[in-house]
């Protein structure tokens, strides 16, 4: 029987893709850096540290997992601080980075949001291929309900309505 130890496994996955220790996610979510184990405190308990001081020779060698484990739990949570922190920033990644985020304040003028918004996909088709006639309704077959529209019909696609969304690379 083969068994594998997952937090093993997790401890190595986060070194081998060069993922921070403990140290850094506390000092990018906004809590002090610890110089000392003690200094960690205020999120680890006292048997959670004496033990950190056994596994590592510095508090900035501490694996993130293995601390996101020791933390004590945030008020009102289950979970430590710094776990709270990432699960937060991961909620609101995903949030800002749907598929509608032209639709977010700021993310574009109001212009550009029209023109998306009016821009049907037989049309997107139409503007990015040589192609002079598409389906209305693009995924489905052309047949009686559906029938097909001339591509001289579509608005056309000025990018320089976009131009202050792009940056120059080499500058």
């Amino acid at each position: 029987m083969c068994r594998n130890d997952l937090i093993s496994i997790n401890i190595c996955r986060a070194r081998e893709h060069g993922v921070p220790p403990y140290n850094s996610f506390r000092s990018y979510y906004g809590l002090p850096r610890a110089e000392t184990f003690e200094d960690l405190g205020a999120t680890i308990n006292f048997e959670g540290i004496r033990l950190l001081k056994k596994l590592y020779k510095h508090v900035d060698d501490i694996d993130l997992f293995v601390a996101l484990g020791l933390e004590d739990p945030a008020d009102g949570a289950l979970l430590g601080p710094v776990s709270v922190a990432i699960i937060i920033k991961q909620f609101e990644e995903l949030r800002d980075g749907d598929r509608f985020f032209y639709t977010h304040k700021g993310a574009l003028t109001l212009a550009q949001r029209q023109f998306i918004e009016n821009l049907t996909f037989s049309c997107f088709i139409c503007l990015t291929t040589t192609l002079e006639k598409v389906p209305k309704s693009a995924f489905v077959p052309p047949h009686t309900d559906n029938d097909l529209i001339d591509c001289s019909t579509c608005a056309r696609f000025n990018l320089n309505m976009f131009k202050d969304l792009f940056v120059d690379p080499v500058s």
